[in-house]
């Protein structure tokens, strides 16, 4: 995830994450690059919402500050790091939900002296699928960087409120962009080039991970886009699909099973093979999770949307700024804002470009685009129980009847309980046989404290004459590693809280 950092998240796996901005540190500025890892890779549970590719490990690389403004040198540390730890970490995609403007030379940056361009090449060279933005400028797309590149597969961004074709759903967030049609401000390929590495993905009304491990709906992009994107491609290495493939091959794969769902009634107002489309404004087929063999028809396919749940209150998110300075900010400003100079910062970790003479690089005015439809939770409500009617006592000569007392209403309990996880404590080395330990209070009462790591739960915990829940774990039925381990407490309501993460480390 190449974006503004991604703050850890009780509904995702964050692997790991570094800071190539030379200043501050590696977690979310802006909220960005938490609102994408969400929308590609949020767990599939029974709260907040799901990604396209539930629980796939994120890599954060910080490249952008908290106003989604980055520089060339971060950018290029930020690929430097993909390109030295793809094969450490098994990195199989780099998700750039970022644009600027400047063009493709075709040749990999050596005939104009993009050392980005030669950055990204030697990334997907390194056999990482980059997948990219297409912009937010309603234009052609063959002018924003890196999606314009015909090394990356390049997003293009549509609506789908309700996951299934026809344009029937109404928004979800109040935009005015129908169901199943292209978003207003989406950029578009006109070059057979670019229409090659082109596809569609929801990215319109996105509701997904918020920072502080909250959930709600963010602006609409193709940022958005692009990490559902990202999330297709996760999904055709975890079936196989993808198995043993060079990037190259992965982008005529995943343009393939978009293609053939198109052909299986999956379509859309905006698909190449809709009526009236006009072959200068192509947004390509919508992406599909369904493999296929490229050239086949397929089975009939889902949406590749992050599945949203009840529809929430949508919250505002931080609104992208364009700058004039050369930065690389996500996709998001209708009208990207070019700088006459680049100014490119030193960077220690960014390796100078091997070839070519340095022309002026491409001023990067990055075009931030966050947006995903995913999913809120519902608190159930209790069942009023009703009172026992009293019962009089009968006098030797009167048999009374017995009156009924009015049932008192009782107010609902919306009250989460609190817990934290005492033992063992955030940073700790865990080995052989241990025990998790919670505290949880609640203003009626804890019904039941459960431990979780991830999506994986550990087992339930048990209250302690000193109130405490306990849990016995054996770290060795688990592979050696780091965990990010939570407490969930349980009312009698069904409402439920969660403790904050703590970090442990399995050496077994």
């Amino acid at each position: 995830m190449i974006d503004s950092g991604v703050n850890p998240h009780i509904d995702y796996n964050l692997a790991k994450a570094v800071n190539c901005l030379g200043f501050s540190d590696e977690l979310d500025g802006n909220g960005h690059g938490t609102g994408v890892s969400g929308y590609m890779a949020a767990y599939d549970n029974d709260f907040g919402t799901v990604g396209v590719a539930p629980g796939a490990p994120i890599y954060s690389v910080r490249v952008m500050d908290s106003k989604n403004k980055g520089t060339l040198s971060s950018l290029l540390c930020g690929l430097d790091w993909v390109a030295a730890n793809a094969k450490t970490y098994n990195i199989k995609v780099a998700n750039m939900s970022l644009g600027f403007d400047g063009t493709d030379d075709e040749n990999c940056g050596y005939s104009n002296g993009d050392a980005l361009h030669q950055a990204v090449c030697r990334v997907v060279n390194g056999g990482v699928v980059i997948v990219a933005a297409g912009g937010n400028s309603a234009a052609d797309l063959a002018g924003t960087l890196p999606g314009a590149y015909n090394e990356v597969i390049t997003a293009t961004n549509m609506a789908d409120y309700d996951g299934k074709p026809g344009g029937l759903a109404a928004s979800t967030c109040g935009l005015s962009t129908r169901d199943d049609s292209p978003w207003l401000n989406t950029n578009y390929a006109v070059s057979a080039a670019d229409k090659a590495h082109t596809v569609a993905a929801p990215g319109t009304c996105p509701y997904t991970t918020l920072k502080g491990d909250r959930f709600g709906y963010i602006q609409s992009g193709t940022s958005m886009a692009t990490a559902v994107v990202s999330g297709v491609v996760l999904d055709c290495f975890a079936t196989g699909s993808c198995a043993g493939m060079a990037p190259a091959q992965v982008s005529r794969q995943i343009v393939a099973q978009a293609t053939a769902a198109d052909a299986n009634v999956r379509t859309w107002s905006g698909s190449p093979s809709a009526a009236g489309s006009s072959p200068s404004k192509y947004y390509g087929y919508l992406a599909s999770v369904t493999p296929t063999t490229a050239g086949t028809s397929p089975t009939p396919t889902p949406t590749a949307s992050p599945t949203p749940t009840p529809s929430p209150t949508p919250t505002a998110s931080p609104t992208p700024t364009a700058s004039p300075t050369p930065t690389a900010s996500p996709t998001a400003s209708p009208t990207p804002t070019v700088s006459p100079t680049p100014t490119v910062s030193p960077t220690p970790t960014v390796s100078p470009t091997p070839t070519a003479s340095p022309t002026p690089t491409p001023t990067p005015t990055p075009t931030p685009t966050p947006t995903a439809s995913p999913t809120p939770t519902v608190t159930p409500t209790p069942t009023p129980t009703a009172s026992p009617t009293p019962t009089v006592t009968p006098t030797p000569t009167v048999t009374p009847t017995p009156t009924a007392s009015p049932t008192p209403t009782p107010t609902k309990d919306t009250i989460a309980p609190t817990t934290t996880i005492v033992s063992p404590t955030s940073g700790s080395v865990v080995s052989g046989t241990g025990e998790l330990v919670a505290t949880a209070s609640d203003n009626v009462g804890v019904t039941a404290v459960s431990f979780w790591a991830g999506t994986t739960k550990l087992g339930d915990g048990v209250q302690g004459a000193d109130g405490r829940w306990r849990q016995t774990l054996d770290s060795t039925k688990y592979p050696s590693g780091s965990y990010q381990i939570r407490a969930r407490a349980t009312d009698a309501a069904g409402n439920i809280g969660w403790s904050a993460i703590v970090k442990v480390t399995l050496r077994n």
